[in-house]
């Protein structure tokens, strides 16, 4: 009995070492120490206990390969969550990886080995303890019969710590000063992945993903739906809409959701007009989305016509792109629809097939306009030849379409100079007013290595005082600038410059670029509080002033202030940001974790830390009520992307005529769709 004991605590020890030194290493590494590791630690006590007790009736000799393989892949899953997090600047979800997560790093596996930090290789050293151990106790074994006894203790004491840790999940030592999602539904729901990697550990975290993504759960906020007020307008500039369709189909709606995303939409405040409403109505739109635009891009001397852009135009540098699971195609998303992503998978994969008669380019379609798409890559990735023409385009070239010659498509990665000038006759020449959608692709990374683009322009930035890294990267640049000096061309060379407005914005940071380099590089402080993701938003029109405006805003705001410059028909109750010209709304910037920045400070929703930008700082009531806000963003988002909402909601938007004689307000009374 006495060897049978000794047994089960030689595999628990080793078990459990495993899981501590993992545990301990992660959260060494990626900075986030508190006392919610004593609790991280019993979630690993009772999965250690669960391993023991199946590895106690197993035969030594398959029992030690078992244990050298679990710490093997501990170690490696440990590496690449810290490495995903590094290149895309979220953690992976198993949810999410057959949507284009995984996709990404397989596809480019040799930049994601480069991208391994040599620090986060301490991972092993659990595995290399298992081998040690192991090896140092082969010889004293003797042969041995299954354990049944100790196996049921380790089970019942594996099922009295998980009864405890359900109990912790609820214990107010553990939870966050600000924090409106319980502990609890964390666990149960992960809807914010950075948030439960760090507050439930990264092996609790690997089990329930796996378990969630095989029984997914219906989620439920832990608080009811909040809104944020906003002032009243003045009355000539009140945005009145008339809600007698809606009123109907609320009055007869029996689906418990719909009639849940009903109540809050309509519980919202209409933003009113303002001072830029319908400044470019009836003007042309071309909306450039950049891959990887980063401030570093902007230089007097290799890319002028971007220069030109920012300091001619209106150039927003309190701009972010915030990153959610699949950076690029869900930041597409956001801008064109001005919703939240739904978490941890890929949305505009599993969502492709949803309504969005409200997206932008709808929006202009409803307006008259000639709607078209490009990029210069193939859908490997995303479902763009699905959800565009969901969005509204009325033909998405991409190379595949015989009318858009795209040369070497295959590569890493084309060129963005080739992506316009195929794409500018495809879309300029039309008669009637255009609005159209080009996703570069030339910035991307990577940038450890050099490809056409960078060897093309490599003369231009070789003697840069910055990283080799950050030289190919401007070296990208200038691929992207050249197709915009034709692009600009083409405009005049066809009388349209004056008639055409051009909005640039990015996708994401420059991913795989070390920070400190970027930093190196930047005008501003990138590693203070959410910098890294902060990138330039550009909007231009040959006749207008410049102007740098420095409201707090994010993609989710690109579409409603666009909406509001052409007075396009829209509802903005619906949409996750705000118009940023509109003096009476509240600006904010939201972020994947449910961080946000105003302009009174930035909240960090991973630590649950509040940093003021201003003398008075917010009350823990006002940030824990904006916190609420945010939550309630994101699960109504969600819902109404589970219920394919706008299928049942596709009724138009009508506004209701006012008698304001102001020429840049004038009202119309045409139904969307």
């Amino acid at each position: 009995m006495k060897e049978k004991t000794k047994t089960i605590l030689k595999i628990f020890f080793i078990v459990f070492s495993i899981a501590y030194f993992t545990e301990i290493i992660f959260r060494i590494i990626n900075g986030n120490n508190d006392i919610v590791l004593f609790r991280i630690l019993l979630f690993a006590s009772e999965i250690s206990l669960v391993i023991t007790a199946i590895m106690s009736l197993i035969p030594k000799k398959v029992r030690n390969i078992l244990l050298i393989i679990y710490s093997f892949a501990l170690s490696v899953y440990t590496i690449i969550q810290l490495t995903f997090h590094s290149l895309l600047g979220t953690f992976m979800s198993v949810r999410a990886g057959g949507e284009g997560g995984l996709g990404r790093v397989t596809d480019m596996i040799w930049t994601f080995i480069r991208a391994i930090h040599p620090v986060y290789l301490t991972l092993l050293i659990p595995f290399i303890f298992t081998i040690y151990v192991i090896v140092k106790t082969k010889d004293k074994e003797k042969k041995e019969k299954p354990v049944i006894a100790g196996t049921i203790i380790a089970i019942i004491l594996a099922i009295g710590i998980h009864f405890i840790n359900m109990y912790l999940l609820n214990v107010s030592l553990f939870s966050k000063k600000f924090q409106t999602e319980t502990d609890e539904n964390i666990y149960k729901y992960l809807e914010y992945t950075e948030i439960g990697v760090n507050r439930l550990g990264i092996m609790t975290f690997l089990i329930r993903d796996v378990y969630i993504s095989i029984f997914p759960q219906e989620y439920t906020s832990s608080d009811s739906l909040t809104s944020l007020e906003v002032q009243q307008a003045e009355e000539n500039y009140e945005r009145v809409i008339d809600d007698t369709a809606w009123d109907e189909l609320y009055e007869n709606e029996t689906n418990v959701n719909i009639k849940k995303i009903d109540e809050y939409y309509r519980s919202r405040t209409i933003t009113p007009k303002n001072d830029y409403t319908g400044m470019f109505e009836g003007k042309n739109f071309i909306h450039i989305f950049i891959e990887a635009f980063d401030m570093m891009a902007i230089d007097q001397e290799l890319t002028p016509t971007l220069y030109k852009l920012a300091t001619e135009g209106w150039y927003f540098d309190n701009y972010y792109s915030p990153a959610f699971s699949n950076p690029t195609g869900e930041s597409e998303f956001i801008a064109q629809t001005s919703m939240v992503p739904a978490p941890s998978v890929c949305t505009p994969n599993v969502y492709s097939h949803n309504s969005y008669p409200y997206a932008l380019m709808n929006l202009f379609k409803n307006a008259g306009y000639v709607t078209t798409s490009f990029h210069n890559y193939t859908d490997v990735y995303y479902d763009r030849e699905t959800i565009q023409p969901a969005y509204g385009s009325d033909h998405y070239y991409n190379p595949l379409d015989p009318a858009f010659k795209i040369d070497n498509y295959w590569t890493n990665w084309p060129s963005d100079e080739n992506l316009f000038e195929q794409a500018i006759p495809l879309f300029m020449d039309s008669e009637e007013p255009f609005s159209t959608f080009i996703i570069t692709v030339s910035m991307h990374f990577p940038y450890d290595y050099d490809s056409a683009t960078t060897r093309k322009y490599w003369d231009l930035v070789k003697d840069l005082d910055v990283t080799t890294e950050v030289k190919r990267y401007k070296a990208k640049t200038i691929d992207l600038d050249r197709g915009l000096e034709l692009l600009l061309e083409a405009l005049e060379e066809r009388g349209k410059l004056e008639d055409t407005v051009l909005v640039l914005h990015s996708d994401h940071h420059p991913m795989h670029l070390d920070q400190n380099a970027i930093n190196d590089a930047s005008p501003v402080d990138r590693l203070e509080d959410r910098n890294f993701d902060k990138t330039p938003m550009i909007i231009y029109n040959s006749e207008m002033e410049t102007e740098v405006i420095s409201t707090p805003a994010t993609t989710f705001d690109v579409f409603p202030t666009v909406a509001n410059l052409f007075n396009l028909t829209y509802d903005p109750r619906l949409l996750a940001g705000n118009d940023l010209f509109s003096e009476e709304s509240p600006h904010y910037a939201l972020f994947s974790d449910g961080s946000w920045i105003t302009e009174d400070g930035y909240y960090n929703a991973t630590t649950s830390v509040f940093k003021s930008y201003a003398e008075e700082t917010l009350s823990d009531e006002e940030i824990i009520e904006m916190n609420k806000f945010v939550s309630s963003i994101f699960s109504i988002s969600k819902l109404n992307l589970e219920v394919n909402y706008f299928k049942y909601r596709n009724f138009g938007v009508t506004y209701v005529e006012d008698e304001t004689d102001e020429p840049n307000l004038e009202e119309t009374t045409e139904e969307e769709n």
